[in-house]
């Protein structure tokens, strides 16, 4: 977190418009929690889901999704379009945190088609009754989820 912290202050002086700042301040904070929920948790680097969930939890979409094609580049047949599903999730999701509803529409609705087939593929952190619902709606306030999923 040292190097973030560094780097989040290069973007921090006073003539650096609020917006960047704020934007730089919000996603330290969350790093800051991804690597504090790691600790905490005993979450080792190669545990892709749960640090997966971590990046989700903080909506942290981008980086999740870029987090999961780790996995996807390697992956094969349904795991790798379930894998997909979840990129395309996140990037929904990352569409949508900048208004971009076209965009965010047509990640989704792929992304359901995948969440609804490979759905006893996702990884039980990730309740994909509650993330369809979601994205079937575009809700713009992303699902939460816990390592302690409603049975299905």
């Amino acid at each position: 977190m040292e190097s973030v912290s560094r780097l989040a202050q290069e973007y921090a002086p006073a003539d650096v418009d609020p917006v960047i700042k704020n934007y730089v301040a919000k996603r330290e904070m969350a790093y800051r929690a991804v690597f504090d929920g790691m600790r905490s948790a005993g979450i080792q680097a190669g545990d892709i889901w749960s640090i997966a969930l971590l990046l989700w939890n903080q909506a942290l979409f981008f980086e999740c999704h870029e987090w999961l094609e780790k996995i996807w580049g390697r992956s094969e047949g349904s795991e790798k379009e379930m894998i997909q599903a979840m990129i395309g999730s996140a990037g929904a999701y990352a569409h949508l945190e900048y208004g971009r509803t076209a965009a965010a529409g047509k990640l989704a609705a792929r992304a359901i088609v995948a969440q609804k087939h490979y759905r006893e593929r996702v990884p039980d952190l990730f309740d994909v009754v509650v993330l369809v619902s979601k994205l079937e709606a575009l809700d713009p306030v992303p699902p939460k989820f816990s390592k302690a999923p409603p049975a299905r």
